[in-house]
């Protein structure tokens, strides 16, 4: 863990544990930890409640892209928010953190709304990120105009030209869809359903080590 954003600053000094959202979620993802709610913790009983779901997502990210997306002409990833309230939500003061770059919004979307967020390599106009997406793994983080993480994503490796999208809460590998609905996922099988099932870490001399699935 760490003190500083995005992990919740509240539980550094200012007397507020360090709860965990998801049980089976990301453990090393501060975006599963929250301050609690109560000075000093719960000890003993049931966590804080989580946050109220934000009404602006990260909906869809694409991290390696060979071609499947563009902007201007020239390559490009992209990550896509959507709005998924009833309502107008104001963006103004909100920013999406990718590693050590940041892109601040100030447009309003509408309900149902998507806005694509173009990723590249170079000074790019608003929404741009001027950089790439990781595309052997890392985290995106999407926080209001009071500083407060409303959503965040902490991916691995991407395949080329794969999508990595939110369908029905939970994220799946799709075809790129930027500015239109997700889906459907290319691999429909649950990933609870893949387990490691044996592995060797110490072979004899001149043998492979290996990790059976």
């Amino acid at each position: 863990y760490d003190d500083v954003f995005p992990w919740p600053v509240a539980a550094d000094g200012a007397g507020h544990s360090l709860e965990m959202v998801d049980a089976a979620g990301d453990p090393q993802s501060p975006l599963n930890w929250q301050a609690s709610a109560v000075l000093k913790g719960t000890p003993g009983a049931a966590n804080s409640p989580a946050a109220p779901a934000p009404p602006v997502v990260i909906a869809e990210i694409l991290a390696k892209s060979a071609g499947a997306f563009a902007f201007e002409g020239a390559v490009a990833d992209f990550i896509e928010l959507t709005n998924t309230s009833g309502a107008p939500v104001s963006l103004a003061g909100w920013t999406l953190t990718v590693g050590s770059s940041q892109v601040a919004f100030g447009q309003t979307l509408a309900p149902g709304e998507t806005l694509t967020v173009p990723c590249q390599d170079r000074p790019l106009p608003a929404p741009g990120l001027a950089r790439r997406l990781d595309p052997a793994g890392g985290t995106v983080v999407l926080a209001d105009a009071t500083g407060r993480v409303r959503d965040g994503l902490r991916h691995g490796p991407q395949a080329t030209d794969v999508s990595l999208s939110r369908l029905g809460g939970v994220w799946r590998f799709t075809a790129p869809t930027p500015g239109a609905a997700s889906g459907p996922a290319l691999v429909t099988a649950a990933p609870s359903a893949l387990r490691i099932n044996e592995w060797l870490a110490n072979p004899e001399r001149g043998g492979d080590d290996w990790i059976e699935l």
